[in-house]
C-alpha cells in the first residue's frame, strides 16, 4: 500500500489532509489542540500540534510547494469529545 495513511482513531484531535490538483501538491497535518497559548515554547519548537500554528504551516508548506490556496482541496476528520464533564475536556470541540 504505497502512498496511503490510515488512522483508525484521531479522538479529539484533528486531521486535516490537503492536496492541490494543479501543482500536484499535498500535506497532512493531525493536531491535538486548538491554542497554542496553551504553551508558547511547545509551539516554537511543535507548532503542529495546535491548530492556530500548525494550519498556517501547512499551507506554508504547501506555497512552499507551488500550491496555490485557491486550488487547494482540505479534508478534516476527528474532534470528537470522548470524556464527558467539565468544559476542560471538550478539546475536540474546540478543535
Amino acid at each position: 500500500m504505497s502512498g496511503v495513511i490510515i488512522t483508525l482513531s484521531l479522538g479529539s484531535c484533528i486531521a486535516i489532509a490537503a492536496y492541490d490538483y494543479n501543482a500536484r501538491a499535498g500535506g497532512v497535518l493531525h493536531f491535538m489542540l486548538p491554542d497554542s497559548n496553551l504553551s508558547p515554547q511547545k509551539a516554537i519548537n511543535q507548532p503542529a500540534v495546535f491548530a492556530d500554528a500548525g494550519i498556517p504551516l501547512l499551507f506554508q508548506k504547501l506555497s512552499a510547494l507551488q500550491a496555490e490556496r485557491r486550488h487547494v482541496k482540505a479534508f478534516v476528520a476527528g474532534g470528537t469529545s470522548e470524556i464527558t464533564g467539565s468544559d476542560m475536556f471538550k478539546i475536540g470541540e474546540c478543535n
